[in-house]
Parts: C-alpha cells; sequence; structure tokens
C-alpha cells in the first residue's frame, strides 16, 4: 500500500427513512447504531478518513453532533440525492479507494474492508467480484477512483441518485473487475443484518443480548454462530423484503384524524416490512401526546393544518397508494386514482391509475 494514499469510507446515512424513521440513532446495546458503524470502522488498517454524508436537514443535525463526537468527517447535501453527497466528499478528499457503507449496517466488518482495498490495490481493478454468488456481508462497496469517476456519468439517472452504484454492475465493461475470495462463514445470503424495519432492529438486539457482547463488538461470525444454535432467531425478520439496488421507492400515504387508527398501522408495518414501501402519515391532528405516540412506531409523521393542505401534497408527490378517512374528496382525485370504499373500516383506500 503506497504512502499518503487516501482510502475514505462513506456513511450515507439520515434520519427521515421512510420505512424506519429516525434508525440512525436507534439504540443497539444501549449505542445508537450510527456509533456502532463508526466504532466497527475506526478498526479499520487501511481506510484514512470517515466521513458521514447526511442531508441538510435540520434533523439530521444529531448525527452531524456525534459525527463531532466521534471525531469522524462529515458532508451534508441534498436529501434525495445521495450519490451528490458522495460526489461532494470524492472531490474533498480526492481518495484513491472509496468506500461505501449504508448507514444501517450495525454487523459492518472492517476486516472485509480492508481485504476489498487491499485486494483492488494489488490486482489493480475497480471494483470486486465475490468468489461465489452468496455474500453475508451487506451495506458495503469498494470502489477505485476511476469507476467512482466513470459512475457520475449516470448521475441524472433517478436509480444511481438514490442507490449510488447499480449501474456499475450493468455496465461492468467498462471497468477491470477482480476477485476477491471468501471464508466459508461468509458465503451465505438471505439472513438480514440491516436495519430497515422495527422488526430488523428487534433482531439484532436479540443477538446482542443472547451473546452477550459489549456495543459495536459483535462479528457476523458470532452473530451467525447464534443463529446456528437456534435458528428461532431468524424469525423477527425473516419476512422483511429486501428491496433491489435498481428498485425504485414506492409510497403509501396515510391521513391521520382523531384516534390512531390501528388497522393503518397494521398496513404501514406490513406495506413496509414485506413489500419495502416507504410510508408517511400526515395528521391534522392538534394532541401533541396522539402525534409522539404515531411517531414511536418508526413512521415519519408530518402535521397539517387541514384536508386541502393534504391533497395539495398527494398532488405534487403522487404516491401509489393513498389510506384517509371518510371525509371529502377532491373531484381531481378520481383522473388519477381509484376508489375503494372500505366499508367496515370506515376508510378510503386509492390506488394509483
Amino acid at each position: 500500500m503506497k504512502k499518503n494514499e487516501e482510502h475514505i469510507a462513506v456513511i450515507q446515512a439520515r434520519m427521515g427513512s421512510t420505512r424506519f424513521s429516525g434508525k440512525t440513532m436507534a439504540l443497539i446495546a444501549g449505542r445508537p447504531l450510527l456509533w456502532h458503524i463508526i466504532e466497527r470502522l475506526k478498526r479499520s488498517v487501511y481506510l484514512t478518513k470517515i466521513v458521514l454524508a447526511t442531508s441538510e436537514a435540520k434533523e439530521n443535525d444529531i448525527l452531524e453532533e456525534l459525527s463531532s463526537k466521534q471525531k469522524i468527517f462529515f458532508i451534508r447535501g441534498d436529501e434525495h440525492d445521495v450519490l451528490s453527497r458522495f460526489e461532494l466528499a470524492f472531490k474533498v478528499y480526492k481518495p484513491s479507494t472509496i468506500t461505501r457503507i449504508c448507514g444501517d449496517c450495525p454487523l459492518v466488518e472492517p476486516s472485509f474492508i480492508d481485504r476489498s482495498i487491499e485486494q483492488i490495490v494489488q490486482q489493480d481493478v475497480d471494483y470486486l467480484k465475490a468468489d461465489c454468488p452468496e455474500v453475508i456481508h451487506q451495506g458495503i462497496e469498494t470502489l477505485s477512483n476511476f469507476c467512482f469517476k466513470q459512475n457520475l456519468s449516470f448521475k441524472e439517472d433517478p436509480i444511481v441518485k438514490e442507490h449510488v452504484t447499480p449501474l456499475i454492475y450493468k455496465k461492468s465493461r467498462l471497468y477491470k473487475i477482480g476477485r476477491i475470495n471468501l471464508f466459508e462463514y461468509e458465503k451465505k445470503s438471505g439472513i438480514r443484518f440491516s436495519v430497515d424495519t422495527r422488526s430488523d432492529l428487534k433482531f439484532i438486539r436479540e443477538l446482542y443480548r443472547k451473546s452477550g457482547k459489549q456495543p459495536s463488538n459483535l462479528s457476523i461470525k458470532e452473530a451467525l454462530d447464534l443463529i446456528d444454535r437456534d435458528p428461532s432467531l431468524l424469525a423477527y425478520n425473516e419476512h422483511v423484503i429486501q428491496k433491489s439496488a435498481r428498485q425504485k421507492t414506492e409510497y403509501i400515504y396515510f391521513y391521520h384524524k382523531g384516534l390512531i387508527n390501528e388497522y393503518f398501522l397494521k398496513l404501514a408495518q406490513d406495506y413496509a416490512e414485506k413489500k419495502g414501501f416507504g410510508v408517511k402519515f400526515f395528521t391534522a391532528e392538534v394532541n401533541s401526546k396522539k402525534i409522539i405516540k404515531l411517531k414511536s412506531y418508526g413512521f415519519k409523521v408530518k402535521h397539517l393544518k387541514n384536508d386541502r393542505e393534504f391533497f395539495q401534497i398527494v398532488f405534487k408527490d403522487s404516491p401509489e397508494l393513498i389510506y384517509l378517512p371518510l371525509i371529502s374528496l377532491p373531484k381531481e382525485l378520481s383522473d388519477l386514482y381509484a376508489l375503494k370504499n372500505e366499508k367496515k373500516r370506515k376508510v378510503y383506500k386509492l390506488i394509483k391509475c
């Protein structure tokens, strides 16, 4: 490894996840999820800088504060353009390699990152393919400087803006591809060690509880050994869907008035966990305790002044599905949505045409 080369890890994280709002600061073994990721990355031999790439939204101030306390770098940019945040980090630090870290992977393995950096440098390649189709590691990708620069030519693609790297693998002819050999325990897939939903969080918390490990000290191998001894642990989150890298996020909106609708909450959880939908709650409720309770379920909640404001948002965002109480609907909605009256539930379901 050459001296003075920069090998940076960029953590993409924000508080506004629509499947599980606030998950980045959710506690695991008494420490925030993001803290776990940072602490593990600090153990890397080859990483020269750790950078948090979050958005400019005020709700992410808490992530900047944690980054400062942990003495890592941070960059803030566009809420909806993840790639642009990576581009900022790339331009500032001019790295030889850039490792993308998803901010929902509390079991990220620094040793795997080091092996990846080492192999990219030794083989003089742009990215790596594993020696088997199944890989246990999630939310980690290491790219060469050239590879990332080439990827920026696709930055207007909406999928690339959201997921950063999917076209790299589709357009592999543009790159030199190397090979990384995995240990036997790494040749697995289908076990969710990322935290996209509350069920995922319960799973990771239970792994820590059963292991008795201190915060940030549970390795993937140790987690797999726990699961081998007690396969029932998988029941916590085996129903949760893993969105593909090219899957555009679909949205379901709930308009809540009055009493908290348990039916809405059950639907929200099912759509987030089993179908991968982004979920947003909207309410004209003035009772702050009810709003706090809604937020406690892990969903994003926006307070509105009235029904009219909700429909303005609907016309602007055009979500795939909407659930709302039996209220007066604008005539223009019929051009965009099919209406179903769930009379027993006393709610409307609107399905995008």
